[in-house]
């Protein structure tokens, strides 16, 4: 993740959702590519981030319920919970509104 701007800014604190597809089309390399690279993303984020981790394939699977404050035991949980999930099924479609948090579900039918 790379953050462009120029110099002499303050930091500005993010709220991020990252969202991972984990239908079966993600199954071997793919699915290992994803868990590393979400490691070094979550890795860069900084204190004062708030973030979460959604996965989908024919199910939607969230990390935690709401964007949750960047710390060490929140990269540390989130990565440990990336390497868990399991590579299934077909993939549906998931839109994020991110004002509010609230998750609007789009299904779509698997084919």
């Amino acid at each position: 993740m790379h953050f462009y701007a120029p110099g002499g800014l303050s930091t500005v604190s993010k709220n991020i959702v990252f969202v991972l597809d984990v239908s079966g089309s993600m199954d071997g390399t793919k699915a290992h590519q994803v868990a590393r690279a979400m490691t070094a993303i979550l890795n860069q984020l900084h204190h004062g981030d708030f973030f979460n981790v959604i996965c989908f394939a024919d199910y939607v699977k969230k990390w935690k319920d709401g964007l949750v404050k960047v710390n060490h035991r929140s990269i540390r949980d989130a990565n440990a919970w990336i390497q868990e999930v399991e590579i299934v099924g077909c993939m549906w479609i998931i839109l994020y509104k991110s004002h509010d948090c609230t998750l609007l579900n789009l299904f779509t039918g698997c084919i």
